[in-house]
């Protein structure tokens, strides 16, 4: 559909989709570099700092790769993803910086539903059509729990990713800066190229002092 309204991007997109629609029996090696990683959360000191004061659980980030599978058990309420609400969301509610993303519990028998992220890659791929989804885990529940009795809740992310050596077409793109809008031109790399490229980017950022 995003390839439809926006033909331009599908030198960018058809080889991602073309790699995703492997049929069963294609036994050409799986070289990608998606890794499945178990999330864990408990009540702790910062369920009781109070809402005013209350830090993250984890920090407000966006993933690196192309998008980010989630799937939760039937644990207790202790955890709640929230995602920056879009530009139009915050027209209609000013207030609403944040907002909760209800996570489904597995329930047996019935088929899992999963919560997907988009990851930094996909939304350049897409030229800034599919923004990378800026998310944190905040702690929630009544905080009634003990250290001797925790809440618990645990789930599985997958951080999809794709063959370290897969050439990509990052088509140009609008952005804005201090100067107005610019066109920042496109430009082709490998994934690992291009996931170095970004770490790098955020590890200058996360250096570089406040207002710099």
């Amino acid at each position: 559909a995003l390839i439809q309204q926006h033909v331009e991007l599908e030198p960018s997109l058809r080889p991602l989709m073309s790699r995703w629609s492997r049929s069963d029996n294609d036994n050409t090696p799986n070289n990608d570099s998606s890794i499945l990683t178990l999330l864990g959360y408990r009540t702790g000191a910062r369920h009781r700092q109070g809402k005013k004061k209350q830090f993250p659980l984890v920090a407000a980030h966006t993933d690196v790769g192309m998008v980010t599978v989630l799937l939760f058990d039937r644990g207790q309420e202790c955890a709640t993803l929230q995602r920056r609400a879009s530009p139009n969301e915050n027209k209609k509610a000013p207030d609403t910086e944040w907002i909760d993303v209800p996570l489904p519990p597995l329930v047996e028998g019935k088929d899992p539903i999963f919560v997907v992220n988009v990851a930094d890659c996909l939304s350049e791929l897409s030229g800034g059509h599919l923004p990378s989804t800026l998310h944190r885990v905040v702690p929630s529940g009544t905080g009634e729990h003990t250290n001797k009795n925790p809440a618990t809740r645990n789930g599985c992310a997958l951080f999809v990713g794709l063959d370290p050596h897969q050439k990509l077409l990052f088509p140009s793109r609008k952005e804005e800066n201090l100067n107005g809008e610019e066109t920042k031109e496109g430009y082709s790399m490998t994934f690992e190229e291009w996931r170095k490229q970004r770490i790098a980017r955020a590890q200058s950022a996360l250096s570089s002092p406040p207002g710099s």
